[in-house]
């Protein structure tokens, strides 16, 4: 008798938009002549389905999904399914399914620490502490805005202290700052008044 066929499809969202708290894996029963199939078992890769572990096994519960939780950001994961099934009064697993590969994005960092700094012609200094959010990935670049819709790459004078140049004297801006990683911008701290010497 020929082995049962077994597909595996995730949802709700593309793979490469899952979110760290973690990916819902979906599958539809295959059915086939003289099979009854009884339950299933999730094996999960983290390094590129070199080894496998059994993210669940239910040899007498039949399920349709399996949320996969405790993932870690910038972490690629491989997932794939088996059914097991009675033939001819034998219980059998299937062969697995192709895999599906997982890319958990990183969060986006949390809103820095800012202070203004000297003014000096045409420029501001900023004093900053980096966000903390545990499991994001590193900071890349912080921008800063001077009306909350066009964010500029900010100059990093020194750890800690970021310069906003090209400013015009005798102005006055409204300044905000937002820290960026590989998953995007993060919160922007809320504006504060400078007046540019």
């Amino acid at each position: 008798m020929t082995s049962p066929a077994v597909s595996l499809a995730v949802a709700p969202v593309p793979v490469s938009l899952a979110a760290q708290a973690g990916v819902t894996l979906t599958w539809v029963t295959p059915s086939q002549s003289g099979v009854t199939f009884t339950g299933y078992q999730v094996e999960a890769s983290s390094d590129a389905g070199s080894t496998w572990t059994v993210a669940v096994s239910s040899p007498s519960t039949m399920a349709t999904s399996y949320t996969a939780t405790g993932l870690q950001v910038s972490t690629t994961y491989d997932y794939r399914i088996a059914f097991f099934y009675t033939s001819v009064g034998s219980s059998l697993l299937s062969p697995y399914s192709n895999a599906v590969t997982v890319y958990v994005a990183p969060v986006t960092p949390s809103m820095p620490s800012v202070k203004i700094g000297a003014t000096k012609t045409g420029l501001v200094l900023m004093t900053l502490r980096a966000p903390v959010v545990p499991g994001t990935s590193p900071i890349v670049k912080y921008q800063y805005s001077t009306n909350g819709h066009i964010w500029t790459t900010a100059t990093i004078v020194k750890n800690g202290t970021i310069a906003v140049k090209d400013l015009r004297a005798g102005h006055t801006y409204l300044l905000s700052l937002r820290a960026v990683n590989a998953s995007g911008p993060g919160q922007a701290t809320k504006a504060t008044k400078v007046h540019v010497l």
